[in-house]
């Protein structure tokens, strides 16, 4: 089993059993995983959302596809591919998370606008973390 693969696996059993934080030390090895809460679980109060008229879809949510950093940029570059206000096509890259070596795409999942995003550059991030809304297009 890949690294990858194993770090899937260790979070689908974090999520089966409530645990949010994980940290593991091996020799020189070291792991730390921290998820975000369940939706409803912050610990504040939400305040009740106003109502969506039905014929106008509320905002989706792109999220990370596994934990690891948040990389806005394209390596080498310096202008983030997800700005605020910016137009996509469903499935467009607009980030990537990075898993030691690896970087895994954040598509947009549907055609739309990107709205702010809710983690800097170079930030962790959780698994199927929201990461920017997408209003769709009319």
């Amino acid at each position: 089993m890949d690294s990858i693969e194993r770090r899937r696996r260790i979070v689908r059993l974090m999520r089966a059993r409530g645990v949010l934080s994980l940290e593991c030390q091996d020799g020189t090895s070291r792991l730390g995983i921290r998820l975000a809460p369940p939706a409803g679980e912050s610990g504040a109060t939400p305040r009740p959302a106003p109502p969506v008229p039905s014929d106008i879809p509320s905002d989706i949510w792109a999220v990370s596809p596994e934990p690891g950093l948040l990389l806005r940029c394209r390596p080498l570059e310096d202008t983030p591919r997800g700005a605020e206000g910016t137009p996509v096509a469903q499935d467009d890259i607009r980030a990537s998370v990075r898993i030691d070596d690896a970087l895994l795409p954040v598509t947009a999942p549907l055609a739309g606008t990107i709205g702010p995003c809710r983690a800097e550059d170079g930030a962790p991030v959780g698994y199927h973390q929201p990461l920017f809304s997408i209003t769709p297009a009319r």
